[in-house]
């Protein structure tokens, strides 16, 4: 049976997605658990090169998290640190491509979608309820507050 290279592989892994340099770097431990220190020399040449790139990976991920899946910056900030990206770093990066503006716009969004969701499911709920149910999804969107008050007054 044909072996791919840790080379290779890592081409390959990088082919389909962004990767955190600590992610890649697990994923050719647990593929290649025998050559730890050829990880580390081609994990230093992959940056050196910047094929691989823990700023590039945060930018993707925000991109996909607000483009795709309207997540708030806490979970966008909670999945980068999980990633292996230190938290300021990735506080810094959520800054940069993830303006207030843009959180004001995607909340706005949101709450037009499912405040008709939430109304047309339960019809006997007041606009107290209603506006409980959206700061609730809100948050769990990873939005704060202080950006959810401005659109949901009370």
């Amino acid at each position: 049976m044909y072996k791919i290279s840790l080379r290779d592989f890592a081409f390959k892994c990088l082919a389909r997605h962004e990767y955190s340099v600590l992610e890649l770097t697990k994923k050719l431990q647990e593929k290649y658990p025998d050559k730890f220190e050829d990880i580390n020399v081609l994990i230093t040449e992959f940056i050196d090169n910047k094929w691989l790139s823990d700023e590039r990976y945060c930018e993707s991920c925000i991109y996909d998290a607000v483009l795709i899946t309207k997540s708030g910056p806490q979970k966008i900030l909670q999945k980068l640190i999980k990633k292996g990206i230190p938290s300021d770093y990735a506080n810094e990066m959520i800054e940069q491509y993830y303006p207030h503006e843009k959180q004001i716009e995607i909340v706005h969004y949101l709450i037009q979608k499912k405040e008709s969701e939430i109304i047309r499911r339960s019809k006997s709920l007041d606009k107290y309820q209603v506006q409980q149910k959206l700061i609730q999804f809100l948050i769990g969107k990873g939005f704060s507050y202080d950006v959810i008050k401005k659109l949901t007054p009370l």
